[in-house]
């Protein structure tokens, strides 16, 4: 058994002991026990013995003895609704109030101190009606009972947190390395360590690295993070580095930590150096075995958990100065219909135009300015008439926004981009209303960026990417289609099996607030207002194209099948390449354009031959003459 179960059972049986200990110092009756028992003992969270059990019968909660998180909850609701101030600690002014027993006032219930309110004992009304039986420790029909955690209206429990005794299980993540090398000028993660609990949520609050030099000689700064989050930071200095033993022992002290590890769940919290170029030393900063992490678990009970030995070099070398490179995003937005635009002047609408990937090779790179060009790639709108700016952002986060023009310049960045990481931003743009002078349906938008600055190592050398990367035309509209390919298939077929059979499904999706009139016709030559199927290669005969569809509703006219407001339509097209003519070889079949509009008309209709790159069948061989 280890010493620290030993010494939870020890504490337990002790704990067990006082409570028995306890049931004779009370008398069988409640109501008499609250008037027998005193508390003259300072008592707070961790408290345990026959004092605490008295306090809680005060309470009118569980009495085990134990001054746990329920005991300081309903202390705290006991001091707010006696005027006292809420600490949870059970002191001089406290032990007055409590008396006896619980306080009463002549007339009222248990706790009330007027007809304001309920009781924080019983949960009554203090008016003494029959009002709303509140749970003990609410005060109202708002929020959750601080004494028990059921909602206060009485419908619900709050989800549940394991409030038992727990403990903490350490080791380090593989990655950063062991004796992970950092240069002069680099900042750079030095050491993961994971933190499993067991048995109980667990509060980590304290981490004490001892080392056994002094480590604001060779570094500046250390930061614990949780993730990408900077939970505490500790600037290195004579000041701030605690010495423990005179000349051989030092301590990295960080203190007032509130790090929670939910059970049965493990925390990695990164430790990060920061080295300035100019130093005086090249330690080996070695965290020795008696290095500690403190965590309290829902119990109450605080534990103190030895870390294993690691060393973080700091290495005579200067960091290396890093270069930069762009390249467009693998999931940059492809061509396509932006729909949703509102017809209401002042209103904006955002749109993303292109994606892009920064890679720091060699060292660190630090991103200062990203410029490009916006332009309207086709349609009658003036660029400030389509959009109103133009935005850089990380993710969600906006960088920087600026009005929109060509070119544009986000000239005030600070984005640190770690050696060998990339780092994915993108160009967006706030469209314009849909109007006669602003967007018209259809209007494209087409962003790039031609220069990206940066700066790299102690010396702040330039680390630039001056190639272009450009995106893909965005076209803006209030009601838009979505089309979507289904499956594709090609076989040869007909006499010797010369010919080749081609079929090519798709969905097309109206928008939720408008009809979408399509043709009920597929052709093989470009003609208005049709599905237009071509052949992949010149190969063989004539393409002879057909379509069917399902879910669309034959309506005659200029475009002949609707599909109905927040609908889905599947069309078919089917195809033959004859193979007695023509030149033998490989074809397929793919759809290039498909012509569409909100009414049954073919003036004003769109020309739809963008979003359409994967819509091809397989490729069979054809005969030729």
């Amino acid at each position: 058994m280890s010493n620290l179960l030993k010494s939870k059972v020890l504490l337990g049986l002790m704990v067990v002991a006082v409570m028995v200990a306890g049931v004779f110092a009370f008398t069988a009756n409640t109501a008499d026990a609250q008037v027998a028992c005193t508390v003259v003992s300072t008592l707070r969270q961790g408290s345990v013995g026959t004092e605490v059990m008295c306090l809680q019968t005060k309470l009118g909660i569980t009495a085990d003895g134990k001054f746990g998180p329920m005991t300081a909850a309903a202390v705290r609701a006991f001091q707010t609704a006696n005027g006292l101030s809420a600490d949870g600690i059970v002191g001089p002014m406290t032990r007055s109030v409590l008396g006896g027993g619980a306080v009463v006032t002549p007339g009222l219930p248990a706790g009330c101190t007027s007809t304001a309110g309920y009781s924080p004992v019983t949960g009554q009304p203090c008016s003494g009606g029959s009002g709303v039986n509140l749970p003990a420790g609410c005060t109202s029909t708002v929020g959750y009972s601080p004494t028990t955690g059921v909602k206060c209206d009485g419908t619900s429990t709050p989800p549940v947190t394991t409030t038992g005794e727990g403990v903490v299980t350490l080791s380090y993540a593989p990655v950063p390395a062991n004796s992970t090398s950092v240069d002069k000028g680099q900042s750079k993660n030095v050491m993961a360590l994971e933190v499993k609990a067991t048995g109980s949520d667990m509060n980590v609050n304290r981490i004490w690295l001892n080392i056994g030099t002094r480590a604001w000689l060779s570094a500046s700064e250390v930061a614990i993070m949780d993730g990408s989050t900077v939970i505490a930071t500790l600037p290195l200095s004579a000041s701030t580095v605690s010495e423990v033993t005179a000349g051989s022992v030092w301590r990295l002290e960080f203190n007032g930590l509130n790090i929670n590890v939910p059970v049965n769940t493990t925390k990695t919290l990164t430790f990060k150096v920061t080295r300035p170029e100019l130093t005086s030393a090249n330690d080996n900063i070695v965290i020795a075995t008696s290095s500690t992490l403190r965590a309290t678990d829902g119990a109450g009970f605080s534990e103190t958990y030895t870390l294993g030995g690691r060393t973080w070099v700091m290495s005579s070398n200067t960091a290396a100065v890093g270069t930069l490179t762009n390249t467009l995003s693998a999931s940059n937005p492809k061509a396509q219909s932006n729909s949703g635009l509102s017809t209401t002047a002042g209103s904006l609408t955002a749109v993303e135009l292109l994606r892009f990937d920064l890679k720091a090779k060699d060292g660190a790179v630090n991103v200062t300015r990203v410029q490009g060009t916006v332009a309207v790639a086709s349609g009658t709108c003036a660029l400030a008439e389509c959009l109103a700016s133009v935005e850089l952002r990380d993710g969600s986060t906006v960088l920087s926004s600026k009005s929109a023009a060509s070119p544009f310049d986000f000239n005030e960045l600070d984005i640190d981009i770690a050696e060998g990481a990339t780092k994915t931003l993108s160009v967006w743009g706030q469209a314009n209303h849909v109007a006669a002078s602003f967007v018209v349906k259809g209007d494209a938008i087409v962003a790039a960026v031609t220069a990206v600055t940066g700066t790299s190592g102690p010396s702040f050398t330039a680390a630039n990417a001056a190639n272009t990367v450009t995106g893909n035309n965005q076209y803006l509209f209030e009601y838009a289609p979505t089309i979507t390919l289904g499956a594709a298939s090609a076989t040869n077929s007909g006499v010797d099996n010369r010919d080749g059979s081609f079929s090519l499904a798709f969905n097309i999706t109206a928008p939720a607030g408008s009809d979408i009139y399509v043709s009920n016709t597929a052709v093989s030559t470009n003609a208005a207002s049709r599905f237009f199927a071509e052949k992949t290669a010149a190969m063989g005969g004539t393409l002879a194209v057909s379509l069917s569809a399902t879910n669309a509703t034959a309506v005659g006219g200029d475009l002949a099948y609707r599909i109905s407001a927040g609908q889905t339509a599947t069309f078919t097209v089917t195809g033959l390449v004859p193979g007695a003519t023509g030149t033998a070889g490989f074809t397929g079949m793919k759809l290039t354009e498909f012509d569409w509009n909100t009414t049954n008309a073919t003036a004003g209709d769109v020309d739809q031959t963008w979003g359409l790159t994967d819509f091809k069948t397989p490729a069979v061989f054809v005969t030729g003459a």
